[in-house]
């Protein structure tokens, strides 16, 4: 179905997935990490990377233009975009839906949404404000981390999400056995632990064990992209962020980096 809007405009970006609930997921989960940034839009894909408002923790989202069913982008385009008011204009998707995004050369600060179900001939189309976002440049490192665990991504949730009535840090430990969750609160202690084999799909670990503590509000924060996929990815390394990576759908995938606490022992 073309859309209603562009029928008669020029795109200088326009792409379209059948994976709209995907998206959906996917910008629920980082509205309430990010305020607002910058969606760039190139050739070969779009892509996301920013720090939340406390610079506690770096989002890296990645979507393959070769697994939209349309990608058209001639040159880098920057989209500045408020992420819950994105999440509003998606939110009625459903999983028969089809969505594109479209931004059109006589009228570039306005991002077109729209939501196509061709079963019931419908379509919705919004008009989002794009704003100025003065970005900062953020680099990944390429390093090499020791530990990386794949877990069901609803295992990971029920432990983050359980652990944080009893503690706001979680101290996990990861070896070439297990993967340890331990929480020390006012009222009572606890630990939780897979095994390979067990709740542990897959692993692979080299060197000693990696222990380090973090932040369970942003974990729980992170659990909320579940739905995009059966497992989640874990990556840890002494004294580095901590990294959960989920896929988004078949497009591409979203990285959530926390750093560790630092104790006063440390400092």
């Amino acid at each position: 179905m073309a859309s209603i809007v562009s029928s008669q405009k020029p795109a200088i970006v326009h792409i379209q997935t059948v994976q709209a609930t995907s998206i959906k997921v996917l910008f629920d989960s980082l509205r309430d990490i990010l305020t607002d940034v910058n969606i760039h839009f190139t050739k070969k894909n779009l892509w996301i990377k920013a720090m939340d408002s406390s610079h506690v923790a770096l989002i890296y989202l990645c979507l393959e233009a070769e697994h939209f069913e349309v990608f058209n982008c001639e040159s880098d385009i920057i989209a500045g975009v408020n992420m819950t008011s994105i999440s509003k204009l998606i939110k009625t998707i459903t999983p028969q839906d089809t969505v594109s995004f479209t931004i059109h050369s006589n009228n570039p600060d306005k991002l077109e949404i729209a939501i196509s179900n061709s079963g019931k001939n419908s379509q919705s189309v919004s008009l989002l404000n794009l704003l100025d976002i003065n970005e900062d440049t953020y680099e990944i490192p390429d390093v090499k981390y020791n530990s990386v665990v794949k877990i069901p991504s609803t295992d990971f949730q029920k432990i983050c999400r359980d652990l944080s009535s009893i503690g706001d840090v979680v101290k996990i430990t990861s070896n070439s056995t297990e993967l340890i969750f331990e929480v020390k609160g006012d009222f009572a202690t606890q630990s939780i632990c897979i095994g390979s084999g067990g709740g542990i799909i897959q692993s692979q670990h080299e060197g000693e064990e990696v222990s380090e503590e973090f932040s369970l509000k942003y974990l729980n924060l992170f659990t909320k992209s579940t739905n995009l996929g059966n497992t989640v990815e874990l990556y840890f390394k002494k004294n580095r962020p901590m990294i959960a990576l989920y896929k988004v759908g078949n497009l591409g995938r979203v990285q959530y980096a926390l750093a560790p606490r630092v104790s006063e022992d440390d400092l």
